[in-house]
């Protein structure tokens, strides 16, 4: 999968359903409103439409606590006895 990344005063950000798509969420919007805790940043850019779009952009700890969300959620149960 294709990840959208954008450069923003030296800092690579991420397009949030993107990555959180790559990572493995089913579904994004509702992991990225749950795990990202950084300020909410948007971007403005024209699809290949020529349409005005708006997307969330992640900062690179919020693409970390998405990576370590997931790896939480498939790690094996232990179980009790």
């Amino acid at each position: 999968m294709k990840v959208r990344a954008v450069d923003l005063d030296g800092v690579q950000l991420r397009f949030a359903s993107d990555i959180a798509t790559a990572i493995g969420f089913t579904r994004p919007k509702v992991a990225i409103k749950e795990y990202c805790q950084e300020k909410r940043r948007f971007i403005t850019f024209q699809d290949r439409f020529d349409r005005t779009q708006r997307a969330r952009i992640l900062s690179p700890p919020d693409v970390q606590r998405l990576e370590e969300a997931m790896q939480r959620r498939k790690a094996p149960c232990k179980q009790t006895q």
